[in-house]
């Protein structure tokens, strides 16, 4: 019997069988092509062996692995916590691993990120809000399938988009709030380069006209998704004449970011400001925001499938996901 080291080779496991590295190989990726005797004494020689596959090695002999990378702008936003534990339940329920990768909107973290998914011969990339231009660093060549959640589609790169109802959710946030009594609503977003900022921001001018509402200026900043560009909101909100007496912030960590800083300002929420956001991410966070939930179990489900069967339709294609109302304790309505 060999002795027991880290990892075995499979010549160890077929040494140990008294078969070849072919006979092995069979018996680990189609064992319906061994016998039911062989198939037993190669897993048998396997955990003798404390034989583990060489995944790298498979990767490089079927042109592509099962590990999926998921490129995220900023790891410590809650939607994409939410996001990555939904996709690894799926994913590694069915073989696959997953790998993240932080690019902070830079081009060259994400060409260098690419360069690595090539070398391990990923099955997909999933590609993450992010600035809106016209190439990514994937070439054409690499014959990685691409999913965007939440961005435009590249012009070089064939693609499935997957969005959620931005138009919706601005469409419940502002109905709500006017509802509300509320008039002098101001908008927070992100940079407004990104898609869902941009089209969150359309929606946002859209209906508060149509409910004959201005949007001042003065009421609407553009900043980053951190906690820190929400706390930054009230300070520019409060140096203002006459501040807005509600806020729709275009992500709930944007939201909280501002609810934190009102507080240590010694601003009631709601009393003194109400305000709302998008994604709808359950946490522990008090108080709780009223909010438009994505749903991210579906946005994972609809990646893997698109994981499982590239081919199922023609491409570019987008997916526009719905949105749901969520109440919570951050929004008052104010005396007629």
């Amino acid at each position: 019997m060999i002795s027991k080291k880290r990892f075995s080779s499979i010549r160890d496991v077929a040494n140990l069988a008294g078969v070849s590295t072919a006979t092995v190989s069979r018996a680990i990726n189609a064992p319906d092509t061994v016998s039911e005797a062989t198939r037993k004494k190669v897993l048998k020689a396997i955990k003798e062996s404390n034989y583990a596959p060489n995944s790298m090695a498979t990767a490089l002999f079927s042109g592509m692995s099962k590990t999926v990378a998921l490129f995220v702008l900023d790891i410590s936003n809650p939607f994409y916590i939410s996001l990555m534990r939904h996709l690894n339940q799926i994913l590694l329920s069915h073989g696959h691993n997953l790998i993240i990768c932080e690019t902070e909107n830079s081009f060259e973290k994400e060409a260098q990120y690419y360069e690595y998914c090539k070398s391990i011969r990923t099955c997909c990339i999933i590609y993450t809000a992010g600035m809106t231009r016209k190439n990514f660093a994937l070439d054409t060549h690499g014959n990685i399938p691409l999913i965007l959640i939440d961005h435009e589609p590249f012009e070089d790169v064939q693609s499935l988009s997957i969005n959620p109802d931005n138009d919706k959710a601005i469409h419940l946030l502002v109905d709500y709030l006017v509802n509300l009594n509320h008039k002098k609503i101001g908008f927070v977003s992100g940079p407004i380069d990104f898609l869902s900022s941009k089209a969150r921001y359309e929606s946002f001018c859209r209906y508060m006209g149509q409910h004959g509402l201005p949007v001042e200026n003065d009421y609407v900043v553009s900043r980053s998704f951190a906690e820190s560009a929400g706390a930054a909101a009230v300070d520019y909100f409060y140096s203002l004449p006459s501040p807005p007496t509600a806020i729709i912030a275009a992500s709930d960590q944007l939201a909280r970011g501002f609810i934190m800083r009102a507080h240590s300002m010694g601003i009631n929420i709601p009393q003194d400001c109400s305000i709302c956001g998008i994604d709808g991410i359950d946490s522990y966070f008090y108080p709780k925001i009223t909010s438009i939930r994505q749903d991210i179990a579906l946005i994972a489900q609809t990646v893997f499938d698109f994981i499982q069967d590239p081919a199922q339709t023609s491409l570019p294609l987008t997916k526009t996901l719905d949105v749901s109302f969520v109440l919570g304790q951050t929004c008052r309505k104010l005396p007629e």
